[in-house]
């Protein structure tokens, strides 16, 4: 039940971060929501999962991975990101209409 709820909140505190920190561009926010996930993330493993089988583990782990992934990937699409890079380093003069 433990694990759930750290994974509960690694939604609800880091994403909803990360999300309002790109939208509103606070810079603060997504560093804020970066440290929430990688925070609960480490307590999942080291806390939550201590006494579990090796497989469970190995399940969450994987499970874990694949939202981060996600997450990523949609951040990148809602946001733009890797344009907004592009454009900041000068590789792109033309936004596509």
């Amino acid at each position: 039940m433990a694990a759930a709820v750290a994974a509960a909140w690694m939604v609800v505190a880091g994403v909803v971060e990360l999300t309002i920190g790109f939208r509103a561009g606070i810079a603060a926010l997504r560093w804020a929501g970066l440290a929430s996930c990688l925070l609960l993330i480490a307590r999942l493993y080291l806390v939550d999962l201590a006494s579990t089988p090796i497989f469970v583990r190995v399940v969450l782990l994987f499970v874990t991975g694949l939202i981060l992934v996600g997450v990523g990937i949609g951040i990148i699409r809602l946001f733009g990101i890797a344009r907004c890079i592009l454009k900041m380093r000068g590789l792109i003069t033309k936004s596509k209409s």
